[in-house]
């Protein structure tokens, strides 16, 4: 079951990105404790939302979002900022973005994912999503 994320998913939620961004090979390391103010404001702004795949003991995926704009334009555009999903419910969660993307009057719904993840990318092919930009990071 999908369902809005609730303060007391943000430890969950936090763990669920260090698994993230060990799966993508980031080389951004998370921190824990600016992460959980970075959820904590998107579940308390009214330009953004957090689902969770709600199991029965805690939360094994989540989906966050904001609600922003591109530098060339003001059209809004929904923004992820976290997809993960680890024991199914990862469709219903996209599912569940652009429909809330749709709802607030966005132009446009923006995924990432890593250069070596095929399956995430096929995955928002068949939801119509196209490959729009490719972002490169130097670590210094």
């Amino acid at each position: 079951m999908i369902r809005q994320a609730r303060k007391d998913d943000i430890a969950a939620i936090v763990a669920m990105t260090g698994r993230l961004r060990a799966s993508v090979q980031s080389p951004i390391e998370v921190d824990d404790l600016v992460t959980a103010r970075f959820v904590g404001g998107l579940l308390a702004s009214p330009l953004a939302s957090v689902w969770v795949v709600d199991a029965p003991s805690k939360a094994t995926g989540f989906l966050a979002a904001s609600i922003g704009t591109a530098s060339i334009s003001m059209l809004p555009i929904a923004i992820e900022h976290g997809w993960w999903a680890e024991q199914g419910g990862g469709l219903q969660l996209l599912r569940r973005y652009i429909g809330w993307a749709k709802s607030c009057g966005c132009f446009a719904a923006r995924m990432s994912t890593p250069p070596h993840n095929e399956r995430a990318a096929e995955i928002l092919k068949r939801f119509g999503f196209l490959e729009a930009e490719v972002a490169w990071v130097k670590v210094l």
